[in-house]
């Protein structure tokens, strides 16, 4: 049946804001579980292994990551590397 809520909204539209959710929730999760971890690591724990989109990193990094916990000149080389975490198929090494 679903939710008579999203009755009408495209398929893709609840997906991502499914997925959204799930990012801040699993990173509000993480951080609080380990209060010593830079807001960095615990974003980094929050997407690993869960097939985010770039777009979906790059938006919840904007949000969430403090920006001291990173260098404004690497920050392609850090959303690249956080989308390759994000991933559940890895390249063999």
């Amino acid at each position: 049946m679903g939710n008579p809520f999203l009755k009408g909204f495209p398929r893709r539209i609840i997906i991502n804001f499914l997925e959204m959710k799930s990012v801040e929730r699993r990173f509000n999760n993480i951080a609080r579980r380990n209060p010593f971890w830079s807001s960095f690591i615990s974003f980094q724990e929050a997407v690993k292994d869960q097939n985010f989109s770039r777009r979906i990193i790059m938006n919840y990094f904007n949000k969430l990551v403090e920006k001291d916990d990173y260098s404004k000149a690497e920050k392609k080389q850090i959303i690249a590397y956080l989308v390759i975490c994000s991933s559940t198929q890895k390249k063999d090494s």
